[in-house]
């Protein structure tokens, strides 16, 4: 499919096809269908690119790209203008522009069959008996590494037709871009790294990814349908603009969009280490938190109300809140109330956060901050919210707030 905003007059199978993959990038899943290794993740996503497989690209955590050309319908045919035949040309053509390697692109170096895939993606009934015998043929190629003898990789009649056909276009192709006859040995490294698939992604792929939005990504589950909706729309925009998005930017969709996220995967377990500093923080200083006045019947507890209390709470239930600094006795009967403490527990885990932390523990952060203060956590950015010495910190993506906070305290 070309032809960028040309072909865009709604939501379509290449927007929808491009939403699945992005609810995987979103949860750090492996996408099966690329058969890559199960710890590989794709992390963006750019869709009407400049590769001659333009439909979709898909960087990964390996630095391998997957080329993804989406075509609705796909049958069997040697002619080299049916949708099969422009498939393999655009193969070929990316091969051979891969291969010269001459370009600033991330991706125009020579591929690499242990991590990078030229996909095929189609839908239909029609294309379903063309996708599964190939699909095989492309597996015991992918295991053996060669593309014969036939019998050895074409089992059934359905298989072989697929076979003669696609290695008939693949000649041709090589023979129409480059001149030369397409040897077995240029042959075999194309097809080891090609899949095909079909996808219904507004049928049986659909609950899958609802399923994966639900497990990882939104923290409440009756936010699935809605996150899928947004991540689709914006695939159709990023086609649109022939435009592109991280992880971290289709999250940011998300937000924007008001749906509430559990914590980033890469991130998982700072947090954690973070909430365990925060419990025994507010543990140890709870004793300031109010004062025991003598009374006529024994003793009153008292605690001092003030402004920026009732900002933290508020605060807490909208965003993640760091603060950290020196603390005189005032400032700390404000920060352990027992209603800002209780604010923290009570944070939905990989949700929102207020973390403690006490800056004359290791040194932390002593340097940079004078006074109590308050990161705000809003799309994956710190901003400030008290402003008292945190220059320093302002706009620093949480990932890298959380690898100085890991270096400060002497690397736990």
């Amino acid at each position: 499919m070309t032809g960028g905003s040309a072909t865009h007059a709604g939501i379509g199978f290449q927007d929808k096809v491009a939403g699945l993959l992005s609810v995987h990038i979103v949860a750090d899943a492996p996408v099966d269908f690329f058969g890559l290794p199960s710890n590989v993740t794709p992390t963006s996503i750019e869709l009407e690119t400049s590769a001659p497989v333009d439909d979709i690209l898909v960087a990964t955590s390996a630095a391998g790209f997957c080329f993804i050309n989406v075509k609705k319908s796909v049958t069997l045919s040697t002619k080299p203008d049916s949708p099969l035949g422009s498939v393999i040309d655009q193969f070929v053509r990316l091969w051979i522009a891969c291969q010269a390697g001459r370009s600033n692109r991330s991706w125009q170096r020579p591929l690499d069959a242990a991590k990078d895939r030229m996909v095929l993606v189609t839908g239909g009934d029609r294309s379903a008996t063309f996708a599964a015998a190939f699909s095989k043929v492309l597996g015991r190629i992918a295991d053996r590494g060669v593309i014969r003898p036939r019998d050895e990789v074409a089992s059934t009649q359905t298989e072989v037709d697929a076979y003669d056909t696609v290695l008939e276009l693949l000649r041709d192709a090589i023979r129409r871009h480059t001149g030369a006859d397409g040897a077995d040995d240029v042959i075999a490294p194309i097809l080891r790294m090609t899949r095909v698939v079909v996808l219904d992604p507004d049928g049986r792929d659909k609950p899958n990814a609802l399923a994966l939005l639900r497990t990882a990504v939104v923290a409440d589950p009756a936010d699935a349908e809605r996150a899928w909706l947004s991540l689709v729309s914006e695939c159709q925009r990023l086609a649109e603009d022939r435009s592109g998005a991280d992880r971290a930017a289709l999250r940011n969709v998300l937000v924007s969009g008001g749906v509430h996220l559990l914590g980033v995967p890469e991130i998982a377990s700072d947090v954690r280490r973070l909430n365990e500093f925060t419990v025994n923080t507010l543990s140890s200083l709870s004793h300031l938190a109010h004062l025991n006045v003598p009374a006529g019947n024994g003793i009153d507890r008292v605690e001092i109300n003030r402004a920026v209390t009732e900002a933290l709470v508020g605060h807490a239930r909208q965003s993640s809140l760091l603060i950290i600094g020196e603390l005189s006795f005032g400032e700390t009967m404000t920060f352990w109330q027992d209603r800002v403490a209780e604010e923290s527990r009570l944070c939905r885990p990989g949700g929102d956060y207020i973390v403690f932390l006490r800056s004359w523990e290791r040194g932390l952060l002593k340097s940079a901050m004078s006074s109590p203060g308050a990161f705000v956590v809003r799309n994956g950015l710190v901003e400030p919210e008290f402003k008292t010495g945190w220059e320093r910190y302002i706009g620093m993506k949480v990932e890298a707030l959380l690898s100085e906070l890991r270096r400060l305290v002497g690397g736990q």
